[in-house]
């Protein structure tokens, strides 16, 4: 889906299409530990029912929102999509009844996830793939009421910069939408 009317991209927009039979890339976060379960029911009682949930890659997002398993009507507006939101989906809990905007459609930037994501996202008409101009968009982001982001760093010094991008001396990931996300949160 390409834009807020919902129109599929058109064949001529498409400059190359490369068909394959092997299954699309997949991301398996795994049981998260028993510190992560721990950092996950704290951070879940933090999140009321009815809110719009933002998450970040990882098995600590992905443990975080299996653990909103007892919540009611939460929604989706997020850059990723993964296991985790499929399974609240199926659960009931990922209903988007009250979002303020979107309402009854998780909107998300790309699908990160293993089948489990890519079974319940396939041509399911509440699921609305968007790119970054709507996911991330300031003016978009402050008509959600209830924004509560769910995001990951490696490391947080005393100042409270944070560290999402190197480990050991190594970059394993990137800040990504983590801010445009914290800073609707925020506000």
């Amino acid at each position: 889906v390409c834009s807020s009317d919902l129109r599929r991209l058109p064949a001529e927009r498409i400059d190359l299409a490369v068909t394959t039979s092997r299954p699309p890339a997949q991301f398996r976060a795994g049981p998260g530990t028993r510190a992560e379960a721990a950092i996950a029911g704290l951070v879940a009682d933090l999140i009321p029912d009815g809110a719009t949930i933002q998450y970040g890659i990882g098995r600590l997002p992905e443990t975080i929102v299996d653990a909103l398993s007892q919540h009611s009507d939460l929604g989706l507006h997020s850059g990723v999509l993964g296991d985790a939101a499929a399974r609240l989906a199926g659960r009931g809990v990922l209903t988007g009844a009250r979002k303020s905007i979107d309402t009854g459609v998780s909107v998300a930037g790309f699908v990160h996830g293993g089948a489990e994501a890519f079974a319940w996202v396939d041509a399911n008409p509440r699921v609305h793939i968007r790119d970054t101009s709507y996911t991330h968009s300031p003016e978009v982001l402050a008509r959600i009421d209830r924004f509560a982001a769910i995001n990951t760093a490696i490391e947080v010094d005393l100042t409270g910069a944070a560290n999402a991008e190197v480990a050991a001396g190594a970059y394993v990931g990137a800040v990504g939408g983590a801010g445009d996300f914290l800073r609707a949160a925020h506000r």
